[in-house]
Order: structure tokens, then sequence, then C-alpha cells
């Protein structure tokens, strides 16, 4: 098998048409049809039935094209981060989890790479869950990963790590804060612990691929609170905060275009540590987009503190 193969594979299962991918690929349709042929041959494998109107991927198509895609992407990773270690970026690719602050660093990425990558590029930042961040890193689909873990996940997450082969480098430890709307009756109050935080209603990021709180945003478990919401996006989180009593647990990181008349902070006297680093592959380098992406998260996340 060979990298054209799979590509032409990829691109005619993409299309569900041989004549449409030959198209895109600039290739005739029967030099197309002869190399998935002779691909289906060397593996003994159906990976196309051939229809009237197209052609649709067998279960065994799926399977390979799972696999293809996996080792295309790393392919692609290679070619990108030896090529934007020039002059210019040409790719890059980031994941986090949802951080409030992750915008503004996304935001002066996407500046920089407008500036530095060339007529041509391609930039990647994306917000996810812990164990897909985990997993773009480990699978090359991103180059780096941000994350965070408490004194409750640490073991979870390294073990997690070290079973991908990646490493991980702090940036920030802190205390864990709560969240609040401006008229929270818990901002009477100069600091609180866990136990002034049980009454209320208590707000979490879910998690679809797991229901283990090791690997929530937050890392950690509220056994006593009754309430309990759960959210998907960030922007739902935000308007609930403003709008209730609720509250979400975070590092003490906020962006700057966030108004304290939206959502204030609350120092917990007994919370968890919680640590905030980025992930790479075990030994690898930093292409040059790489280093600049750690630097404006670093830089965002020092003003912050």
């Amino acid at each position: 098998m060979t990298i054209k193969q799979m590509e032409y594979v990829l691109m005619t299962a993409r299309c569900s048409s041989f004549n449409e991918a030959a198209r895109r690929l600039y290739i005739s349709q029967p030099s197309l049809s002869e190399s998935i042929k002779k691909l289906e041959q060397e593996l003994n494998i159906t990976i196309f039935h051939r229809e009237r109107f197209g052609v649709q991927l067998t279960e065994e198509g799926e399977n390979l094209l799972g696999a293809i895609q996996n080792i295309l992407d790393q392919v692609h990773y290679v070619e990108t981060f030896y090529e934007s270690r020039g002059d210019n970026p040409a790719s890059f690719a980031a994941a986090s989890i949802r951080f409030y602050f992750m915008s503004e660093v996304y935001a002066d990425m996407s500046a920089w790479f407008d500036k530095n990558g060339g007529d041509v590029y391609d930039l990647s930042l994306q917000d996810e869950e812990t164990l897909e961040v985990i997993d773009d890193v480990a699978e090359g689909r991103v180059e780096l990963g941000v994350i965070t873990y408490t004194d409750h996940s640490r073991a979870q997450i390294m073990n997690m790590l070290n079973r991908n082969n990646l490493e991980y480098h702090d940036i920030v430890s802190s205390r864990m804060w709560a969240y609040v709307g401006a008229h929270h009756p818990l901002l009477q109050k100069d600091t609180v612990t866990m136990k002034d935080l049980e009454q209320y209603p208590y707000i979490s990021v879910q998690q679809t691929r797991t229901k283990h709180f090791y690997f929530t945003e937050e890392g950690i478990f509220f056994p006593a609170n009754k309430k309990h919401i759960y959210v998907r996006d960030t922007a739902d989180l935000r308007s609930i905060i403003q709008k209730t009593d609720a509250f979400v647990m975070g590092t003490g990181a906020i962006a700057s275009d966030i108004s304290p008349d939206e959502v204030t902070m609350i120092q917990i006297a007994d919370a968890p540590l919680t640590t905030i680093c980025w992930l790479c592959k075990n030994d690898a380098k930093q292409s040059i987009a790489g280093e600049k992406f750690i630097e404006l998260l670093q830089n965002k996340l020092f003003s912050l503190a």
C-alpha cells in the first residue's frame, strides 16, 4: 500500500464517486479504479461497493479508511512540521480544553499567523474535551494541547499521558476559584469554603466520552452538591452564571474582555491546587508556530495570574 493509494481511497470515499474523485485528483478515472482494485487484491478485501450512481464503502472499507486517515494525519503532521521550521509557518494545529481566556490566545495566534504565515497557510485552533485533546496530540492531529489537572486527578492524567507517549510542561498552578455572577450571595465574603458552595447549583462542562470526573475540565467531584447543571458550551455556562446563583470551578484565569458585572471570581480557601500545562509528543521539537503559541499562552496566563 502506498501513500498515493491511501489518498485515492480517502478522496473516493469523500466523493462517493470514481469520476469525481479522479477529477479532483487530476488523474483519469480508469487509473483511479485500477489503483484501488490492485489495493483490494493486495489486502484481500473489498473497499467499495460499486453501484450504478457511485460507490459506497463496505464495512471492511470503513475500517480501512479509519486507519488510512490516521496514517495520512501523521504524514501531514511530519510534512508541515518541517515546512514550518522555515521563515514562514505553513501549518499549525493546537487543541485546548475550554478555558475562559483561551479565546484571547487564539486571537493573538491568528494575528501572528496572518502576519507571518505567508500567502498560504493552515491554522487550526480548537476547543475540545480533555480526552480529545490527549488523543489529538498522541495521534498527531495537533502539535500541542492544553489541559489542566488537580491534586485529585494528577495520577490519572499522568497515567493517561504516559500510555500515549506524551510529555507535559506545567505553566501555572493555583488554588481553584469559583466563577459566579455579579449578584451572587457569596460575594459578601472575602473567601469561601467548599462547604459554603454546597447549597448552590454546580455547573460542569459535560464530557461526552466519559463520565469519570478525573477528566472533567475542573478535575474535581462535588458529591455533596445536590444541584448539578451540565453544559456543552462555555457561552451557555457564562449565561447561566449571570442569571442564577450557580457556579463553576476554574483556574482563576479569566479573559480581560469579561466584565466583573458579568462574571467574577471568589477565592476558595480549601480548594485543591490546579495546574495548567501544555502537551506534546515525547521528545518532540516545537515548530516556530508552536513556540509562538506557547509564548502567547504563557504570557496570557502570567498576565492573568
